[in-house]
């Protein structure tokens, strides 16, 4: 079996393991790009758009609502017209993660 020294240390290699890196294009304030070098040992993968409708339902069936598929597209619905209708101040914020408080 492989093995690696890390600061001193021996730690066997586990193959079925794996590492994710996320890349964001635009970059959050503070971030540095990952450099030319380091980005070469990690694979591209492309994500799909999240189905919020689906999410919505999810949670509403996990909550005990009754008519969960109906609430669930128009609480989609809702969300995605509040992003795209409301001005876009900072404390706006319509995201998955908005969703799912």
């Amino acid at each position: 079996r492989p093995w690696l020294e890390w600061m001193g240390e021996q730690t066997a290699l586990d193959h079925a393991a794996a590492l994710f890196i996320t890349l964001s294009p635009g970059l959050a304030a503070g971030c540095n790009e990952l450099p030319p070098s380091l980005r070469s040992l990690f694979r591209p993968c492309a994500l799909a758009t999240p189905d919020a409708a689906l999410i919505c339902r999810t949670e509403l069936i996990a909550g005990g609502w009754c008519d969960a598929e109906r609430l669930g597209a128009k609480l989609a619905a809702l969300f995605r017209l509040a992003a795209s209708l409301l001005s876009s101040q900072p404390h706006y914020d319509w995201s998955l993660r908005s969703l799912k408080r």
